[in-house]
């Protein structure tokens, strides 16, 4: 209760250890003082209670344990083969609600330091085909994996160590770890080198670098190169907004998004405000009549971030409310309301781009109603870089210059919002 949530909050870290090895065990049994209590409830642990050989104390940087009992005692390891099963398990993918598709969940492992076991635990989650994060200069196991690493030789796709390169890792080995028996070390080398040889799910990260975000989306990136990983991974890079690893996913050869695919993302990154996003998948040559359909159109009108403080969403949708009162949702929103609310905003004196809806045509101007899609959403970069794109620059500017002027006079804003209108004089 005064370990990780205390200091980072609502996290969930669960730590797997061998229940024979654990120090202080007796507290955790159930007792009849705790039969009364929910299953859930915190135990009082003290890991520094009766210390012994060959025990260790549970790690408190942990919201829950799962204690594997495999009837050894002071032995490690015991857990090893039952933990890779598990993060398998919880990769498996899952349904999306309502659509017919399925997500896989992102998994990955990472290695800091790491004691004499830590090697073998990697290797069973890689035959799991789980990616594997070095953490290089962090000592120990994570380090002799770097060495061997950097090390290898690479060709055909496989790593493999000539015997240079072997004595090199047996250094490190000796070093890391100066007490184990050579059949200890012997079964470590052997780990560390079926290890380097699953490359694609091998990635190192130095501890000097700053860039831990990246080094973890890489790593999951480098692991899958399919199609239907790939766009898993480019909706991952688009909400952590790093388009330099979208980029790295669309110079893969092994990557080719179809049509529908690379809909899917333009669509994301829109609807997060993903301006160098949008710049990208517009450079693919993506067809924006197919794209921006009108109910596609609406669609993005009535979204609504979850948990997200997007106030430009937000005050779009108090301005609905106030110049048309019977809406009454967003999702009762069509392209016809929005038609009429932009009435009342240009106040007759523009031509109304939304004045004309079939639902069976894709609009004519598409990069205009997204333009003004965005200035009325308060995403002012975005509606920047789709100018060069519209159709009528200028009756389109004009139109965008008179939403932000609607938008300072209704927030009292003028300052910000004259700065944003002015980009369109």
């Amino acid at each position: 209760s005064s370990g990780i949530n205390a200091e980072y909050g609502d996290i969930v870290t669960i730590g797997i250890a061998t229940w024979g090895i654990v120090r202080g065990k007796s507290q955790l049994l159930r007792t009849d003082a705790r039969r009364n209590k929910s299953a859930s409830a915190p135990f009082d642990y003290d890991g520094n209670h009766n210390p012994q050989g060959s025990t260790a104390p549970l790690n408190p940087h942990h919201t829950h344990f799962i204690l594997v009992d495999n009837g050894t005692d002071r032995t490690f390891g015991g857990e090893m083969a039952f933990r890779a099963k598990l993060e398998r398990k919880i990769a498996e993918t899952y349904p999306i609600e309502k659509t017919a598709s399925q997500r896989e969940i992102p998994i990955i492992q990472v290695i800091l330091n790491g004691g004499p076991n830590s090697a073998l635990t990697c290797l069973l989650s890689m035959r799991q085909n789980i990616p594997l994060l070095v953490i290089k200069g962090s000592g120990n196991s994570a380090d002799v994996i770097a060495k061997a690493h950097n090390c290898s030789d690479f060709d055909s796709g496989r790593r493999t160590l000539s015997e240079h390169g072997k004595r090199m890792v047996e250094e490190e080995i000796n070093t890391s770890f100066p007490n184990l028996s050579e059949k200890v070390k012997k079964n470590i080398m052997g780990y560390v080198k079926e290890i380097i040889q699953m490359d694609h799910l091998l990635t190192i990260y130095s501890l000097e670098s700053k860039d831990l975000d990246h080094a973890l989306l890489f790593a999951l990136i480098k692991s899958k190169t399919d199609n239907n990983s790939a766009i898993e991974q480019m909706s991952m890079a688009i909400n952590w907004n790093r388009i330099e690893l979208a980029e790295e996913i669309l110079d893969m050869e092994t990557v080719q998004f179809n049509r529908e695919q690379l809909t899917a993302c333009m669509e994301q990154a829109i609807l997060s405000d993903r301006k160098d996003f949008i710049d990208i998948f517009l450079k693919q040559d993506i067809e924006m009549k197919s794209f921006l359909t009108f109910e596609r159109l609406e669609n993005m009108f009535r979204y609504k971030p979850e948990g997200s403080s997007h106030m430009g969403k937000k005050r779009f949708f108090k301005a609905v409310e106030r110049l048309l009162p019977r809406i009454k949702s967003r999702q009762e929103l069509t392209i016809r309301d929005i038609g009429a609310f932009l009435v009342k905003i240009l106040e007759g004196g523009f031509k109304n781009p939304l004045r004309k809806v079939d639902y069976n045509k894709t609009p004519e101007n598409p990069y205009d109603l997204l333009m003004i899609y965005c200035v009325l959403n308060d995403c002012s970069d975005m509606a920047d870089l789709l100018w060069e794109y519209t159709f009528s620059p200028i009756s389109t500017a004009l139109i965008c210059f008179r939403i932000y002027k609607f938008h300072a006079e209704y927030t009292c804003s003028l300052t910000a919002y004259d700065q944003d209108s002015k980009a369109f004089c």
